[in-house]
């Protein structure tokens, strides 16, 4: 009923009239019905650029991102889905259908990838790069890097040199 609405510069002055006279016309309520429904026309016509990313890959994306950005802290995967509003179950299942990987794992990787990064490419201390990495200590660290890639750090980066 109200028309395909197109000036984008018309919606704030609306707004800014809706503004102004809800105050005084508000206990006139077929008003402030009818021009709360002009709004919600005008809003509903506005062309939009759909979001074609089904949620599930969203959600990957996003969590992936935000691991990728904060690996570094000491971040729990309770955390990250308290984050995205999202359950630690649901989430984790999400990792593993989608990419084959729990959330804990996919963060472990992560911390390991720039662990290795770390002892190829600077002279920085062991302790240093398990800080880096978001790990508590550098026994915790030592443990976890020997298990990923079955080699100590200290060793992993003597092999490297050679």
């Amino acid at each position: 009923p109200y028309g395909y609405f197109l000036c984008m510069e018309e919606i704030p002055k609306i707004l800014q009239l809706f503004s102004q006279y809800k105050k005084r016309y508000l206990a006139n309520t077929e008003y402030f019905q009818m021009l709360s429904g002009t709004l919600l026309a005008l809003h509903k016509a506005q062309p939009r650029e759909f979001d074609t990313e089904p949620a599930t890959q969203r959600h990957i994306r996003e969590i992936t991102t935000y691991i990728d950005t904060y690996y570094h802290q000491n971040i729990t995967i309770e955390e990250i889905s308290a984050q995205f509003f999202l359950s630690r179950k649901y989430m984790r299942n999400l990792f593993v259908r989608q990419i084959g990987l729990s959330p804990k794992q996919y963060l472990q990787k992560v911390r390991m990838e720039k662990a290795e990064d770390l002892l190829k490419e600077t002279e920085y201390d062991i302790g240093a790069i398990a800080i880096a990495t978001g790990h508590s200590d550098v026994f915790a660290f030592s443990k976890a890097f020997k298990k990923y890639y079955g080699i100590s750090p200290s060793r992993y980066r003597q092999q490297y040199r050679k």
